[in-house]
C-alpha cells in the first residue's frame, strides 16, 4: 500500500473512497473496493480477466477465440494449482503427527557443530535433488521452507540465505531435469533429443554449481 510507503500518499484510498461514494457507481463497483497498491488475488484476477478481454479486441479476435486462448493458458497452471494444497497438506500432517518437531530435533543434533558456510552449500546439495522430484517452484518452496528456514536457525545462517540456496537449486534443475517443463516443452520444439541437450549442457551446468557454491560461501561470510 502507498500510505505505508508514505503516509501523506493517500491519492488512491481517497480516489477509491470517493469512487464508491457516488450512489450507483458505487453501489455497482462495490463498497469494499480496494484501493490500488493494496491489490490481492481477488482483484489480480479480475485485472487479468478484463485486461484478457481487452487484449483479444485490439488484436480483433471473436471473444470465444479470446477465451478459448485463456483456458489454454490456465491448463500450463494446473499442475500448480493441485501440487501448492497437496505440499501444504504434507506440511499440516508433519506438524500435527509431530514428525516437524523430530526433524529439527534430529537436525538441530546434526547442525550445532556444523558452520553457517557448511549449512548453505548443504542446503543447496539437498534442494537440488528434492527441486528434481518437485519441480513447481510454489510447491516446493510450501512443503520445506518451514523446515529449512528453522534449521538455519540452528546453524546460524540467515533465512535470506537458504533461500537464495533454494533459488540458485530450483533454477539449475530446471535446465537439465526431465521432470521440468521447460526443458521438456522446449527441446522437442526447436527438434533437439534430450540426450543431446545434456551433453550440451552439463559443463556449464557443473561451472554453474561450482560458482552458487562460492556465492554461497561469500553470502554468509557477508551476512
Amino acid at each position: 500500500p502507498w500510505d505505508s510507503i508514505n503516509p501523506s500518499w493517500t491519492f488512491f484510498v481517497d480516489f477509491t473512497a470517493w469512487l464508491t461514494g457516488i450512489p450507483v457507481l458505487g453501489a455497482l463497483l462495490g463498497k469494499d473496493m480496494v484501493p490500488l497498491g493494496a491489490w490481492y488475488f481477488n482483484e489480480l484476477n479480475m485485472m487479468l480477466l478484463v485486461l484478457t478481454l481487452i487484449c483479444g479486441c485490439i488484436m480483433g479476435y471473436k471473444v470465444s477465440k479470446t477465451i478459448d486462448i485463456f483456458i489454454n493458458g490456465c491448463k500450463a497452471v494446473v499442475g500448480t494449482a493441485f501440487i501448492v494444497p497437496l505440499a501444504r497438506g504434507i506440511q499440516v500432517i508433519m506438524s500435527t503427527g509431530l514428525i516437524m518437531p523430530t526433524i529439527l530435533h534430529a537436525g538441530e543434533n546434526i547442525l550445532k557443530h556444523m558452520s553457517a558456510q557448511a549449512f548453505a552449500v548443504l542446503s543447496y546439495v539437498m534442494y537440488l535433488p528434492m527441486a528434481a522430484l518437485m519441480p513447481s517452484s510454489s510447491g516446493l518452496a510450501a512443503a520445506t521452507m518451514s523446515i529449512m528456514s528453522s534449521l538455519s536457525g540452528f546453524a546460524h545462517l540467515p533465512s535470506q540465505v537458504t533461500i537464495i540456496a533454494y533459488l540458485m537449486a530450483l533454477g539449475l534443475v530446471k535446465m537439465i531435469a526431465p521432470t521440468s517443463i521447460i526443458v521438456m516443452t522446449c527441446i522437442p520444439l526447436v527438434k533437439v533429443e534430450y540426450s543431446t541437450w545434456v551433453k550440451f549442457i552439463w559443463k556449464f551446468l557443473v561451472f554453474l554449481f561450482l560458482f552458487c557454491c562460492a556465492f554461497l560461501l561469500v553470502a554468509t561470510l557477508l551476512s
